[in-house]
């Protein structure tokens, strides 16, 4: 069988839609991972007149090495909360920017990536990865405004508890822009 130039297009086609809906279980070969990053921009910012305020701290967490964490510990502080999980896409594709992010301001922002995945298949994915993220399980639902049913979902929140950023879907959370505005809310 001969293959001319249309069947191998064809061919590369049906793989890259394969990949798109197969992946292999390595996620720096998945598609969907790549795309996600690929249309990542900086999160949107709340206008100043539409920010939620966090009414509620009460939050219990536990870290992967069985912890207790009480979410009462980031009031007065800058946060940053992001719901996620291994098997998400878009989840996967925003944590080589969270770690940049992480890296820079760990000492000076409340980081906490939350999952109610179990704690090994967590630790297994930062391992592989080469992630040092504070990564926490929710053992009760938490405050109503940073409440979603669908991830990623993240939120950087004031030293005011007012939620400056409320992101849905992906992002880019190491961008200039994102580093501008947590170096404002820091001064605050």
């Amino acid at each position: 069988m001969k293959l001319n130039k249309n069947k191998i297009f064809n061919l590369l086609l049906l793989v890259v839609i394969g990949l798109m809906f197969f992946p292999p279980a390595d996620s720096k070969w998945n598609l969907k991972v790549h795309l996600n990053r690929l249309f990542s921009f900086s999160p949107s910012v709340e206008k100043f007149e539409d920010r939620k305020v966090l009414s509620d701290y009460q939050w219990s967490l536990m870290s992967l090495d069985g912890q207790k964490y009480s979410f009462e510990k980031t009031k007065d502080k800058v946060v940053l909360v992001n719901l996620w999980a291994t098997w998400c896409p878009p989840c996967v594709a925003e944590m080589p920017s969270f770690q940049k992010l992480y890296n820079d301001y760990k000492d000076r922002v409340a980081f906490l990536f939350v999952t109610n995945e179990d704690p090994e298949k967590a630790r297994t994915f930062l391992e592989k990865n080469a992630y040092d993220l504070p990564v926490y399980i929710a053992l009760e639902k938490g405050p109503e405004q940073i409440h979603s049913t669908s991830i990623p979902a993240s939120y950087l929140i004031g030293k005011n508890a007012k939620i400056v950023i409320d992101e849905k879907g992906a992002a880019d959370w190491n961008s200039d822009k994102l580093r501008a505005i947590i170096d404002q809310l820091l001064e605050e």
